[in-house]
């Protein structure tokens, strides 16, 4: 009798001892209701429409919500299995807190946003979901690297306006230098007329389209000059062209030479416009064939 009750208890506690297990295979596996709940397309507790799931654990969840400030778009949710859990994750967020928040003040900065609110996330779910890392430094060398890129793209813009800024005002130095030239209406005066005004057409476009230039493709300082340079070129060679048509009659026969600002307002718009050029051209060339 006692081998068959002592048999009988040990299958009773090897049953208990399943079912814990399971238990807690379950609630290792198994997500919180609030946590399961953030999905993208949903609106969040704070009433705001989920976008993205950055990172995700079974107490927490980290994810992007649709806002027009970048500031605001990232979002930390925690939701423990019981107050000790919970607190423990709350206060392994408070001690890198600091630096998650400067890391995510700096996304705007950022020309690569994409790539490192998923570094700052992915960082912030390691603090997560390693009890035994030493905490308060993780976001420093990521704060670092943002700053590093803000300041190589700084230079980078810096060194592809700078052949144009320069020379426009070099430019318009010699222009005001030489206004005797337009006086005696010497033919030199009218090269200056076509620099001039390229320059500025030039000037023009790449300052508005300076967002469209990817500025963090190289480290080379040289690479952006020489950039700034072909642009200056082309606006150069689409000027002589303009003024070229012009002088033909070709384009504006109602406009005589000695209309200075009329040619030179024409010159700016075709050094601005990257299709104007190749649009005249295309309807000069069907002129001459009709010829």
């Amino acid at each position: 009798m006692k081998s068959k009750t002592k048999s009988k208890n040990k299958t009773k506690s090897k049953n208990k001892a399943k079912a814990k297990n399971k238990t807690e295979l379950e609630n290792k596996t198994k997500l919180k209701n609030d946590i399961a709940s953030i999905k993208p397309g949903q609106i969040d507790d704070a009433g705001n429409k989920v976008a993205h799931i950055l990172a995700k654990g079974n107490e927490y969840c980290i994810y992007e919500i649709e806002h027009n400030d970048i500031n605001y778009r990232l979002r930390v949710e925690i939701d423990g299995y019981n107050d000790e859990s919970e607190k423990e994750l709350i206060n392994r967020f408070n001690t890198v807190k600091s630096g998650y928040i400067l890391a995510k003040g700096l996304l705007y900065r950022s020309q690569n946003y994409g790539m490192m609110k998923n570094r700052i996330s992915h960082i912030l779910s390691a603090c997560f979901q390693n009890a035994e890392m030493p905490l308060g430094n993780e976001f420093d060398e990521l704060i670092d690297e943002i700053k590093k890129e803000i300041n190589q793209i700084s230079k980078n813009r810096i060194n592809y306006i700078l052949p144009s800024t320069i020379l426009t005002i070099l430019s318009s130095i010699i222009c005001v230098w030489n206004l005797q030239l337009r006086i005696d209406s010497h033919q030199s005066w009218y090269i200056l007329i076509i620099i001039f005004s390229s320059l500025l057409g030039n000037s023009i476009s790449v300052l508005s389209g300076i967002s469209k230039v990817n500025f963090e493709e190289r480290t080379n300082w040289h690479y952006y000059v020489l950039l700034g340079l072909e642009r200056v070129f082309l606006s150069c060679v689409a000027g002589v062209i303009t003024y070229c048509l012009i002088r033909s009659k070709f384009i504006f026969p109602q406009i005589e030479i000695r209309d200075y600002w009329k040619v030179m307002v024409i010159i700016i718009v075709s050094a601005f416009s990257e299709k104007l050029i190749p649009n005249l051209l295309g309807k000069v060339e069907n002129k001459i064939a009709v010829k």
